[in-house]
C-alpha cells in the first residue's frame, strides 16, 4: 500500500467516524408532540408505561431553544477482531450557539485532528492534516483557512460544511420510523453532577438484528446520553452544559493555507 493510499484511508477512516454521530438521519421533529403510550402509525406494541421516542425528542427539542453552549463527547469502541485492531476513538467538541466549534479527535493516544472555527476562520492541526490534507506541516502546525478555499467534491469539504454549520437540536434529522418506535423507562444514571431519566428501544424487528440505544434526559430534559450498540460496536455520547463556557478563541501562529492539494 503507498502512502497516499494509507493517507486517503485515514481521511475516508475519520470522516465516516465523525458523520455516524446520533442517530440516523432523514426527516425533521414535528411541530405537535406525539401521544404517550401508542401504537400509531407504527405495529409495534407500546408497554403500559413505554413513551414514544418522537414525544421525548419533541420534550428535549423545546429545551435546547435555551441552551447556549454545550461538550459533547462521543467515543466509539470497535472490537477486537483477534488481530488486535481493537480501536476507541473519541471525540470531543465545544460549541457555543454563535457557531463557534473546537473540536478534539483522538484515536487511543494519537491526535488525529483538532479543529475550530471562530471568526469565519477554520483551523486544524494533527496528524490528519499533516498526512492527508496539508502535507507542508507537521502534526503540531495550526494551519488556517476559509470555506471557499476547499477543493469542492472532497471529503475535506463535507467535513468543512459541518464545521461551518449553525448549530441545531442534535436529535433534529432523526427518521420518522425510529421516533415511531416505543422507549421503555429504565432508571436513572449520574451524568456529572446531574441526575439523568433513562429510555431503552432498539430498531431490531423480529428475529433482524438492530441497533440498541440507551438515551437520557436530564431534569431540564436536555440531551444527557445516548449510547448505541451494534455489531460489536459501542458508540456513547455525552453533553455537558457548562455555567461559564471557555471561549473559543483562534490559535496563536497558524500557518495560512496558499493552495490545497486536490485529492478525495
Amino acid at each position: 500500500m503507498t502512502q497516499t493510499q494509507r493517507a486517503t484511508g485515514r481521511l475516508c477512516l475519520l470522516m465516516t467516524v465523525l458523520a455516524s454521530t446520533l442517530l440516523l438521519a432523514a426527516c425533521t421533529i414535528d411541530d405537535n408532540p406525539e401521544p404517550r403510550a401508542t401504537a400509531t402509525p407504527t405495529a409495534v406494541t407500546f408497554g403500559p408505561d413505554d413513551v414514544a421516542v418522537g414525544t421525548l425528542l419533541n420534550e428535549s427539542s423545546a429545551a435546547w431553544d435555551g441552551v447556549e453552549a454545550w461538550i459533547v463527547e462521543t467515543r466509539i469502541e470497535s472490537p477486537d477482531t483477534g488481530s488486535g485492531n481493537a480501536a476507541t476513538s473519541v471525540s470531543t467538541e465545544r460549541v457555543t450557539v454563535s457557531g463557534n466549534r473546537h473540536v478534539l479527535n483522538m484515536t487511543g493516544e494519537t491526535l488525529v485532528s483538532e479543529e475550530i472555527t471562530t471568526g469565519g476562520t477554520i483551523y486544524m492541526r494533527g496528524s490528519l492534516v499533516s498526512s492527508s490534507i496539508y502535507p507542508d506541516v507537521d502534526e503540531s502546525t495550526w494551519i488556517s483557512f476559509t470555506a471557499d478555499q476547499v477543493p469542492p467534491d472532497t471529503a475535506l469539504e463535507q467535513r468543512v460544511t459541518y464545521l461551518t454549520a449553525s448549530p441545531t437540536f442534535p436529535f433534529a434529522t432523526v427518521t420518522a420510523e425510529t421516533r415511531a418506535l416505543p422507549a421503555a423507562p429504565a432508571g436513572e444514571i449520574q451524568v456529572d453532577d446531574r441526575v439523568c431519566n433513562v429510555y431503552t428501544f432498539t430498531s431490531a424487528e423480529g428475529a433482524t438484528d438492530g441497533i440498541e440505544y440507551r438515551i437520557a434526559f436530564d431534569a431540564q430534559d436536555r440531551p444527557c446520553q445516548l449510547i448505541r450498540e451494534g455489531g460489536g460496536v459501542i458508540e456513547t455520547t455525552t453533553w455537558s452544559y457548562p455555567e461559564t463556557p471557555e471561549p473559543i478563541t483562534a490559535p496563536n501562529d497558524a500557518v495560512p493555507v496558499e493552495t490545497f492539494p486536490t485529492g478525495p
